[in-house]
């Protein structure tokens, strides 16, 4: 995943100084001129997961098999039947031209949309399995693309092209725990994290993959951001943890109390969201939590600039922008 949607709220108590200290971390709570998120109207009542930018516009999914499209600043149901044939959808993310947006889902649903033309492709239980995933990568243009998918048991499967055709294989992390997020930094390189608290680097397009933490996280994470430089992972309790890769070292911040289901970064900005309608942003000064319009949960993010918005999504088909 790898841009942010947000919902106005009402701002969440501050953050207690003893918890932020504990962890050596600046951590305020509060909204300016630049944190106005307005909820906008959406055509849906159902809970929403995940969304994106594409070359077009953006676009959400959720469940029902629901895929939204926002057009001229109004959201509208782009696909009546349903991309993921009513089974809930859980993953979004385009290709690095923007023109062809992955989604993924509940038992084994996987296919794309194109932008231009709004066709749905369905690749549905890439590898005979029925089981669901959680979440997608995507690195590469239409064509070219390589596909990424977290899956509930633990696996990550791979797609690629080959022979005309996109051609599926199935990689174990060897953890066993079902895997909430994936994102790659390079076509080879890139992270996975799990319900179990653990974090998987794979170098190698994910032949391999080897476990680098996170020791004492206690809490399951959720997002993941991978990077060169840093990668970030998401999850329980408010928790947000960043890895410094030349040292190999985590460290652990605590904006706030609410679980972080969604973490994307675009141009050096990195925003979150989750619990009780709570967003959680990178600033000059640490990390800093705010509160929208809404107490829904929220489950997907995506960072607009000149892409258009920045949005947040969630349960109760919540829409909000900024």
């Amino acid at each position: 995943m790898g841009q942010t949607i947000l919902t106005r709220r009402r701002l969440l108590g501050a953050l207690g100084g003893a918890g932020a200290a504990a962890l050596g971390v600046a951590a305020t709570t509060g909204a300016s001129a630049n944190d106005r998120w307005g909820a906008v109207v959406s055509p849906t009542g159902e809970s929403l997961h995940d969304v994106s930018h594409t070359s077009g516009t953006a676009y959400a999914v959720g469940s029902s098999g629901r895929v939204l499209r926002r057009v001229a600043g109004e959201w509208s149901v782009s696909t009546e039947k349903g991309a993921g044939r009513s089974k809930t959808l859980s993953a979004c993310a385009p290709t690095d031209d923007g023109d062809r947006l992955w989604f993924c889902g509940a038992s084994g649903t996987v296919g794309f949309l194109d932008v231009e033309s709004g066709n749905v492709t369905s690749h549905a239980k890439p590898v005979g399995a029925g089981d669901g995933f959680t979440d997608i990568a995507v690195f590469g243009g239409v064509g070219a693309e390589r596909v990424y998918l977290a899956a509930s048991d633990g696996t990550v499967v791979i797609g690629r092209h080959g022979s005309g055709k996109l051609q599926w294989e199935t990689r174990d992390t060897g953890g066993g725990y079902t895997i909430t997020g994936v994102d790659f930094h390079t076509r080879e390189r890139g992270h996975a994290v799990t319900n179990g608290s653990a974090v998987y680097r794979t170098t190698d397009a994910g032949a391999t993959w080897d476990r680098i933490g996170i020791a004492d996280a206690q809490v399951p994470l959720k997002a993941v951001v991978s990077g060169a430089q840093h990668v970030y992972a998401a999850g329980g309790s408010g928790r947000v943890f960043r890895l410094d890769c030349t040292c190999g070292r985590w460290t652990p911040f605590k904006p706030g109390n609410e679980t972080v289901s969604a973490l994307v970064q675009r141009d050096g900005r990195l925003l979150g969201a989750g619990g009780s309608g709570s967003v959680v942003e990178r600033t000059d000064t640490g990390y800093t939590l705010y509160g929208t319009g809404t107490g829904n949960h929220l489950n997907g993010a995506a960072i607009g600039g000149d892409y258009g918005p920045d949005i947040v999504v969630g349960d109760g088909g919540a829409i909000l922008e900024r």
